[in-house]
């Protein structure tokens, strides 16, 4: 097994032209993508030549190599840096070559399924959802097995930037990636230099000897080669990722010795960065605890010299996760979701009379919808029939999205007009809509692709050959405890058994969708 560049086709330059979005920020070059992409047919014949010459050769252009850098304010007192961030703008030509190369290593590395399971950034069929979904999952199933669960929540400071580019080069080399092609990514990351643009004001240039290119296509790739072995200096600990939002966490049914496991494969995580270079930072680490039963006692863990405290929720990649995998906290927390969706519909209320009224729609689904729709197949119940029951938090949901819907529709509450005619005629999805979609959607890919993060949620397993039930492509319910059935992957499997075999066959995404929504239209508003 090993991996080598291989020189393009003209064809392949415009494709990657094509896939590139439409900026119109440029670098050094004075060449957008916006322009790029109109010239396309000029210059994809050149740009092959000079492609090859790099790959063939092993060495990256080094007039490619220069960034400019774009303060750009995020909040805050203007006079000090911390409060800006820097926006990297590199040649649009790079890019190109960056594509290509990407297209190249992304499948020998998935293909040959090189990365860990657990890390989900920058994957396709991967995302933040995934990710929760995937460390739900696990936690939910130590309790159905009894056993408790520590989980530490890393924070590592600027981690694309720390990257050791000979210590990347080796990890490469070890996957069985050719020595010429080490090369070609070695001369891609060295040697690089950057230059900071105010108004007219240009600094001088300085070179960057370590990281990766920050506004590269290549990085996060590369980012993720970099940690894939993280996993192998853990003794008990499962790692579960998004790029470098990191947690490990162990099971026991002891207290204690959750507590033990946790301390030490803390500090083999911290080994592992020292000798790798990103950053870890104990001090903003976070400790969840998740008991099988109740208890007033709050633990702590030693990690590096610093006790962490036991929190009873963290704000885990945008959805707060409570040590009792329930989700109030998610719904009603100082700063969760309920508050923000009603921070939402009174932004759209103030915008809806000086913006057509045709196009509130979009901005509500935008603004709104979305917001509720993040994390959905992980927090929010789905009622299959009428006569199921209708909790709090799902309620107060919908209530604040029928608020939406009414701006929309130009009407008030007054108006008693029906939640269904308020969908039909705002288009918009409710809230049992919304995370019914997005329970079918996750959980069929995990069924469906092999390369899914959750291909593996049901251990391999479907229902008994024999039954008729295994004929329909049904899933196994194996929860018997409150946490365990309320949880991801539970609820979905209920609802995934309600469908229609139709539904769960491999498909072309346009006539999935239009399938689960044909199925969502048939549950409760």
């Amino acid at each position: 097994m090993n991996f080598k560049l291989q020189p393009i086709s003209k064809r392949d330059v415009a494709t990657a032209i094509r896939k590139l979005k439409a900026k119109r920020s440029s670098g050094f070059d004075g060449v957008s993508q916006e322009l790029l992409k109109q010239i396309s047919s000029v210059v994809s014949f050149p740009l092959k030549n000079i492609i090859n010459a790099s790959i063939t050769s092993g060495i990256f252009p080094s007039c490619w190599k220069h960034a400019k850098i774009i303060p750009v304010h995020k909040k805050g007192d203007a006079t000090l840096l911390a409060n800006y961030r820097p926006i990297s703008c590199l040649p649009s030509s790079s890019k190109v070559l960056e594509s290509v190369v990407l297209k190249q290593l992304t499948e020998f590395f998935e293909v040959h399924r090189l990365l860990p399971r657990g890390q989900h950034g920058f994957r396709k069929g991967h995302s933040t959802s995934s990710a929760v979904a995937s460390m739900v999952t696990q936690w939910a199933k130590n309790h159905e097995m009894g056993m408790h669960t520590g989980v530490l929540l890393w924070d590592l400071s600027a981690a694309f930037d720390t990257i050791d580019v000979e210590t990347l080069c080796r990890k490469l080399s070890l996957f069985g990636v050719q020595r010429h092609s080490v090369d070609w990514f070695r001369s891609f990351l060295n040697e690089r230099c950057q230059q900071v643009q105010v108004g007219n004001g240009l600094s001088d240039a300085a070179e960057t000897s370590i990281g990766c290119p920050q506004g590269s296509l290549l990085s996060p790739l590369l980012f993720l080669i970099y940690v894939s072995d993280m996993q192998l200096w853990m003794d008990s600990a499962d790692i579960h990722s998004y790029a470098d939002d990191t947690s490990t966490s162990v099971s026991s049914k002891c207290e204690t010795e959750v507590i033990r496991k946790l301390e030490y494969d803390a500090e083999n995580f911290l080994r592992f960065t020292a000798s790798n270079n990103p950053t870890a930072n104990p001090d903003k680490t976070g400790f969840l605890f998740i008991r099988t039963t109740r208890s007033t006692l709050r633990a702590s863990v030693r990690v590096g010299g610093t006790t962490v405290e036991e929190t009873d929720h963290h704000r885990i990649l945008g959805i707060i996760v409570n040590n009792e995998l329930s989700w109030n906290d998610h719904v009603y927390g100082n700063g969760a979701l309920l508050q923000s969706v009603n921070q939402r519909v009174g932004s759209l209320k103030r915008v809806s009379g000086h913006v057509p009224r045709a196009y509130l729609g979009q901005i509500a689904n935008a603004i709104v919808s979305s917001k509720i729709r993040y994390g959905s197949e992980i927090y929010c119940p789905v009622r299959m029939s009428g006569s199921d029951p209708l909790t709090a938090a799902h309620n107060d949901l919908q209530k604040a999205l029928n608020r939406a819907m009414r701006i929309v529709a130009n009407c008030r509450l007054r108006d008693r007009i029906s939640i269904p005619k308020l969908v039909e005629s705002t288009g918009m999805r409710t809230v049992n809509q919304m995370s019914a979609e997005s329970k079918i959607s996750i959980l069929w890919r995990g069924v469906n692709e092999p390369g899914s993060p959750l291909a593996d949620i049901q251990d391999g397993e479907m229902l008994p050959t024999a039954s008729r039930s295994s004929s329909r492509g049904d899933l196994k319910l194996r929860s018997r405890t409150a946490v365990g059935q309320r949880n991801f992957p539970e609820p979905a499997i209920r609802l995934w058994n309600r469908t229609k075999p139709s539904l769960r066959l491999p498909a072309k995404k346009s006539v999935l969708k239009r399938e689960i929504r044909e199925f969502v239209n048939t549950l409760p508003l």
